[in-house]
């Protein structure tokens, strides 16, 4: 029931759970402390700004950048350092 019916039927509010969820696909299975359930829950916040590694253009500039940049003598220290 939402807090709008509930105050519209006068019923009473005990609380308000702000998050919710399940661990049906065994994802929260709990090794070191069988029975617990869930100990810890996580969730991917979607950020104003996405990751420009994510964007295939900024990735071609990269790789593009690193190709120019890598001549014969930095491929030489590279070898050589390994």
């Amino acid at each position: 029931m939402s807090a709008k019916t509930a105050i519209k039927v006068g019923a009473s509010i005990y609380g308000i759970v702000a998050y919710t969820a399940t661990a049906t696909d065994k994802a929260g299975k709990s090794v070191p402390v069988p029975g617990c359930g869930v100990l810890s829950n996580a969730q991917e916040a979607p950020g104003k700004v996405l990751a420009p590694i994510l964007e295939i253009e900024w990735r071609k500039c990269q790789l593009a950048f690193r190709r120019i940049n890598a001549g014969p003598a930095t491929l030489t220290e590279a070898v050589s350092a390994a």
